[in-house]
């Protein structure tokens, strides 16, 4: 079954959202793909987040302390700026954040790749992760920003690529992340102020997209947001990583996005994706 177009005035805006310990810029090739179908895509940092990837290594007063309620907070703000609901999508904590949004009514729909829990527990390696780092047993910590050295890197989200490939991506996109999301992540409680669209139960479909990584089964402790399509099955890359957003392979995952948007929204762009368009099914594996 073809899926229910969703008629808005223009084409819905893209807002893509990180996760833990990745900057923004590790976006850009999703953002760049999106835009030269003609969609207005944008990748906006964290609050205190620096503008280049040096920038938030050498300061991290900004970041440190960030709460999930103001990180919720600060999308739901620019949502409201915008003339139509955007697309949201976002990977790890960020697929979190989506998920949050979709279901206080922000967002015309979602697509979620790796989604961590609204409980706080991160996906697979970044959980475990989470226990081999001795600042987070010291309460004075809660305040500050975390880095990972390249092992730790390559540990979360690097493990389907050889030493030389996760450390080089290492260098290009990773950053401190606030320990208070680690320490205190749950999001129960954030309460955003009402949505531009419709009240009543959320209309937002949403896709999730998995790599390897998550353990199989994971998708009822990962989904959160109960809307249409939200018992869909996902569609997964076995054979790539927690890297998969970012890493050589990263067009296949982000093709298959976009044809998911496409298909809701249609193409801004339809002379040239119709021919170029292989179809979601191509690119994943529907678990």
């Amino acid at each position: 079954m073809s899926p229910r177009k969703t008629a808005l005035p223009v084409p819905p805006p893209i807002v893509f959202v990180h996760g833990m310990w990745l900057h923004a810029a590790s976006w850009q090739n999703w953002v760049d793909l999106f835009a030269a179908e003609g969609f207005d895509a944008s990748a906006p940092a964290w609050p205190g987040e620096r503008p280049t990837v040096a920038a938030s290594r050498a300061d991290t007063a900004g970041i440190g302390g960030l709460t999930m309620d103001r990180l919720v907070s600060s999308y739901a703000s620019l949502i409201r700026d915008m003339p139509v609901q955007p697309v949201l999508i976002g990977h790890s904590l960020g697929g979190t954040v989506v998920q949050t949004l979709l279901t206080a009514g922000y967002g015309a729909a979602g697509v979620i790749l790796d989604s961590a829990r609204f409980d706080g527990d991160l996906p697979g390696a970044l959980s475990t992760l989470r226990l081999g780092l001795p600042r987070l047993t010291d309460p004075r910590s809660v305040d500050d920003a975390i880095a990972l050295t390249d092992y730790q890197f390559r540990f979360a989200f690097g493990r389907s690529l050889d030493a030389a490939e996760s450390d080089a991506y290492y260098r290009e996109f990773a950053i401190p992340a606030p320990a208070r999301l680690l320490l205190e992540p749950e999001i129960a409680g954030i309460d955003l102020p009402a949505a531009p669209g419709p009240k009543g139960k959320p209309t937002a479909a949403l896709l999730t997209l998995e790599s390897a990584g998550p353990a199989a089964g994971s998708l009822g402790r990962r989904r959160l947001y109960d809307g249409p399509d939200s018992d869909a099955q996902p569609i997964r890359f076995p054979d790539r990583g927690a890297s998969f957003v970012f890493d050589e392979g990263w067009r296949d995952v982000a093709e298959c996005a976009l044809d998911w948007v496409q298909d809701r929204f249609g193409s801004v762009k339809t002379a040239a994706g119709a021919h170029r368009r292989r179809g979601v099914a191509l690119r994943g594996t529907a678990a």
